[in-house]
C-alpha cells in the first residue's frame, strides 16, 4: 500500500505529528500552505472565522497529484473546533474518492470530536473512506517527543 501524508501547520505542532506519522508509515510527505498567510493576532481572527464556516483557501500546491495513492493521510490543526481551510480546500479539490483516508488533528484542548467530525463527513461527502481518526492534544508541556511516543503507540497498520 502506497501512501502520503498532507498537512498544513500554522504553528509547526500539526508538522510534528505529520513527520512522525509519515516516517511510521514511510509515506511520502507534502506540506499545504495557506496563501493568505494567517499571521499574527488579525490572521488568527480571520482564520477562526474561516475554519468555524468550513471554508476553503487558495493553497500551494494548489494541485498535488494522487492518483497512485491507495491511502492519503490529512493533518490539520483544529480551530475554532473545525479544521483549518487549507484542509478543506484539498478535501474538496483533491480526486479522493475511493481512496483510504487517515485524518489527524492537533489541537490544545478535549473538543476533537466535532473537528473530526466535520472532516469525515466532508471526506465521505467526496467519496473518500475515512479508515482512521487521530487527535493529538498538544496542551501543557508536552514535547515533540511525547508526541512521537503517543503516535507510535497507535495501530496504523494499512
Amino acid at each position: 500500500m502506497k501512501s502520503i501524508v498532507l498537512y498544513y501547520s500554522r504553528t509547526g505542532k500539526t508538522a510534528a505529528t505529520a513527520k512522525v506519522i509519515a516516517d511510521k508509515l514511510s509515506s511520502e510527505i507534502i506540506e499545504v500552505k495557506d496563501i493568505k498567510g494567517r499571521k499574527g493576532f488579525i490572521g488568527y481572527i480571520k482564520a477562526a472565522l474561516d475554519a468555524r464556516g468550513m471554508k476553503t483557501t487558495p493553497i500551494e500546491p494548489n494541485t498535488i497529484n494522487i492518483a497512485d495513492y491507495d491511502t492519503i493521510c490529512l493533518g490539520t490543526p483544529v480551530w475554532a473546533g473545525k479544521p483549518a481551510p487549507a484542509i478543506n480546500t484539498i478535501i474538496k479539490n483533491m480526486e479522493i474518492r475511493g481512496k483510504d483516508i487517515i485524518l489527524f488533528i492537533t489541537l490544545g484542548g478535549n473538543n476533537y470530536k466535532d473537528a473530526l467530525n466535520s472532516m469525515s463527513k466532508e471526506v465521505e461527502a467526496e467519496g473518500g473512506n475515512v479508515i482512521k481518526t487521530i487527535a493529538v492534544i498538544k496542551s501543557g508541556n508536552k514535547t515533540e517527543a511525547d508526541i512521537a511516543n503517543e503516535i507510535n503507540k497507535i495501530d496504523l497498520n494499512i
